[in-house]
């Protein structure tokens, strides 16, 4: 999953991605979602379900 992906499921238009990534955030410190490479820059990042890891 990525912000672009997220946004395209949940309808939401591009100049609410602060949105999205806000709802990463949210999901990561709940821990339901870890980042797929860390070494990327933010826009690049991938998100994989806790389980998928």
């Amino acid at each position: 999953m990525t912000n672009t992906t997220l946004r395209e499921r949940f309808g939401i238009e591009e100049k609410n991605s602060s949105m999205v990534s806000r709802v990463i955030k949210d999901t990561i410190a709940a821990g339901l979602i870890v980042c797929h490479d860390d070494t990327v820059g933010s826009r690049a990042r991938k998100y994989l379900p806790r389980w998928a890891r």
